[in-house]
């Protein structure tokens, strides 16, 4: 029966010990940081763009450094900004290539207002390049003139972009300024409004990508199209603040071919990364390390160290780029395999009940057994009071013989508590064991006497 209770005891200590470990788990978990994802999605673009075309490299190079990029092809940012505020887990992303310009498109603000950056759920990572705006047109629609102002499409049938596209609310802006009204604008999408334009079904069709998209290429091989110089730039910089004139100069792209075949002046937002501002600080220091490799080059137009930078004003810039623009990458995330990051943040989460319960249990453990040996030995020397009466009281051999032999039990009950209390609590042990020998002694002596 003792022995059934001494267990229950000790199951109900191992309980409170394992409700205190989860309580503090718990408490802890909510206080820190979760660890970063192995898995994240990343809205690019069209198939064909730029976009797509980045979101691979970027996805074969995460994977190198451990971390796994779903690529989501959109139809453009506008659609990008929407999957990266949708809590549809089905559709939502945590990262995308967003152009410059349009977050008053996806965010508008009160007329006369600024738009509050902080109330926005969503950060900026990095800009990447310039991303020029490309106003393509017949040759044969202006034979009799040369252009140089887009009031002169007034009457054209202009592709726009497909809804969800970048290019659709910037060039419906342009257009809009220049007095062309909505009969003139088409919505097809980029591969379609190109083949039309080939096909001579429309008269020009504006478009937003890198100068080394394969479909700018195409274009500028193209005798039958031509390609619109922004010569108004300032101007329209003045009105589009987001907007800044990229010079393109002759034959930059195809020394061999010539291309473009003269000097021609360009509108041009930029391409950022954009993020949920929950996004991991460690996903984000990846994807500004990745930008870094990829973009820090230069290309035909952005000189070399020009971007990845910090300086956009479209959304608030995420901390962990902030800090990686400012410091570079941290001592454990540089030295240390993604895996291997996201294994020591889960392992800091365990550390916690560790170092609050265990350390702190492993001290006063020793005062604990101590203390339970003084109330056991307290106990016994009770006992061994009432056998020293009992002996006292016997009034024949066998009678006290008996008496002994239980005195002697009571030594082998608690033989095994020697190996488990503390050596510096061991003389109460051995107090108790000299008394008891006391008693025995005495009593073997008096039994003795007895029987003579």
């Amino acid at each position: 029966m003792e022995k059934r209770g001494k267990k229950k005891r000790r199951w109900i200590l191992y309980a409170l010990i394992g409700f205190l470990f989860a309580g503090v788990f718990a408490v802890g978990l909510s206080m820190s940081d979760p660890p970063p994802p192995a898995i994240i999605r990343l809205a690019t673009g069209s198939e064909g763009g730029a976009y797509a075309a980045f979101g691979q490299r970027f996805k074969a190079r995460l994977a190198e450094l451990g971390l796994e990029a779903i690529l989501v092809n959109t139809k453009g940012s506008l659609e990008n900004y929407r999957l990266l505020t949708t809590e549809d887990p089905e559709q939502a992303v945590d990262i995308a290539f967003v152009q410059g310009g349009i977050r008053e498109a996806s965010f508008p603000s009160a007329p006369g207002q600024t738009a509050d950056l902080e109330a926005i759920p969503l950060s900026s990572i990095a800009d990447l390049y310039s991303e020029p705006l490309w106003l393509f047109f017949r040759s044969d629609t202006f034979a009799d003139r040369a252009i140089d102002r887009l009031t002169e499409f007034v009457g054209k049938e202009i592709n726009i972009g497909p809804p969800g596209s970048g290019t659709q609310p910037v060039a419906k802006l342009l257009l809009d300024l220049n007095g062309i009204g909505k009969e003139s604008m088409m919505e097809y999408s980029n591969q379609d409004a190109i083949a039309k334009l080939q096909a001579g079904e429309i008269d020009a069709l504006f478009l937003i990508t890198s100068p080394m998209s394969p479909n700018i290429q195409m274009l500028l091989r193209d005798a039958d199209i031509e390609l619109f110089d922004f010569r108004r730039h300032i101007a329209y910089s003045r009105q589009l603040p987001y907007l800044s004139e990229v010079r393109l100069a002759e034959g930059v792209l195809d020394l061999l071919e010539n291309l473009p075949r003269e000097d021609v002046s360009l509108l041009s937002p930029k391409a950022f990364l954009a993020c949920r501002s929950s996004t991991h600080p460690r996903v984000v220091e990846l994807f500004f390390k990745t930008a870094t490799e990829i973009f820090s080059g230069g290309n035909v137009i952005d000189p070399p160290g020009r971007y990845p930078s910090i300086t956009s004003s479209e959304l608030l810039v995420h901390p962990a780029a902030e800090e990686f623009a400012r410091s570079g990458e941290g001592w454990l995330n540089r030295n240390f395999p993604f895996w291997a990051t996201r294994l020591i943040s889960q392992l800091k989460l365990l550390l916690i009940p560790i170092l609050t319960v265990l350390l702190p249990a492993l001290k006063i453990m020793p005062k604990l057994v101590a203390t339970g040996a003084k109330i056991i030995l307290k106990k016994h020397y009770k006992e061994l009071e009432q056998f020293e009466e009992r002996c006292q009281q016997a009034k024949t051999p066998d009678e006290l013989r008996q008496v002994l032999k239980e005195v002697d039990s009571l030594r082998e009950k608690l033989a095994p508590l020697s190996s488990k209390l503390p050596a510096q609590y061991q003389p109460d042990l051995y107090h108790w064991r000299l008394h008891l020998s006391l008693v025995s002694d005495e009593n073997n002596k008096r039994l003795r006497q007895m029987e003579c």
